[in-house]
């Protein structure tokens, strides 16, 4: 009886381990490293970069501005009245430069925020279909805490390949 009862004992602690253990599949995946490889994180860049290098137009325009002004000011030969008028032109001119710096980098940071959530978010959308097609139970992000991973539970790549292929579907 006694032997019974421990082999029975055996069987369901084997059935309830063996339960928790082989039911859990885990990838991880690097979202930043999937956001700058994809097509629309590097489309997203692009854009990103097209609007600084605008903003760096514009603000070079009033640079060299305020340097024609300071120029001007040094020069010796204008009337006081003229030399008053100047100085608080380009004093002016100075804040509205550091008020467009200010609001360009507001800007690009939001429309950076923006982008990069859109894109997270398709990622992510992406990485449950493909734990579902997949049978993984959980998928941790590379970058958030988890300390040890095997290489090959790294679906990045597959990831990116995945968006990719729905990216460009979708814009057909």
């Amino acid at each position: 009886m006694k032997r019974l009862f421990i082999a029975l004992f055996s069987i369901v602690l084997l059935v309830s381990f063996s339960s928790v253990v082989s039911a859990k599949t885990i990838a991880v995946v690097d979202l930043e490293k999937a956001m700058h490889n994809c097509i629309a994180g590097k489309k997203a860049k692009k854009e990103i970069e097209k609007l600084v290098e605008a903003k760096k137009v514009v603000i070079d325009r009033k640079v060299n501005r305020l340097q024609q002004l300071a120029r001007e000011l040094r020069n010796s030969k204008l009337s006081k009245k003229l030399k008053d008028k100047k100085a608080l032109s380009y004093q002016e001119k100075a804040k509205e430069l550091e008020r467009y710096k200010a609001d360009a980098a507001d800007e690009v940071r939001t429309k950076e925020r923006e982008l990069s959530t859109k894109v997270i978010n398709d990622l992510i959308e992406v990485i449950k279909k493909y734990a579902t097609a997949h049978k993984i139970d959980a998928v941790f992000e590379t970058h958030q805490g988890l300390i040890y991973w095997n290489d090959a539970l790294d679906i990045t790549q597959s990831i990116i390949k995945m968006y990719d292929a729905q990216y460009l579907k979708s814009k057909k």
